[in-house]
């Protein structure tokens, strides 16, 4: 599939996300399975996770690797969220 595919299927997940995020108040995102992050999507996930910070409500993203750890601070989801990497 294209590129332009690809951006719409990215765009559908994190659309899904959104709905996932409303349902609690205190949202914890589990990245343990998370192997890579591409710049676009960690992007997509700032502008997801914004709007939850301003209205005061706790996101925690659980076990991602150090490089995807390190692509979200680059980012600043880190801003967004409580990151918390799991020791090697």
């Amino acid at each position: 599939f294209g590129y332009s595919e690809g951006l719409r299927m990215t765009n559908r997940r994190f659309d899904d996300l959104i709905a996932v995020l409303n349902l609690q108040e205190n949202v914890v995102l589990d990245f343990s399975g998370v192997r890579r992050l591409d710049f676009f999507s960690a992007g997509q996930l700032v502008n997801r996770l914004s709007p939850l910070k301003g209205s005061g409500r706790e996101v925690t993203i659980r076990s991602p690797n150090h490089l995807v750890a390190e692509l979200m601070a680059v980012v600043g989801i880190n801003k967004f969220a409580r990151i918390v990497v799991p020791k090697s």
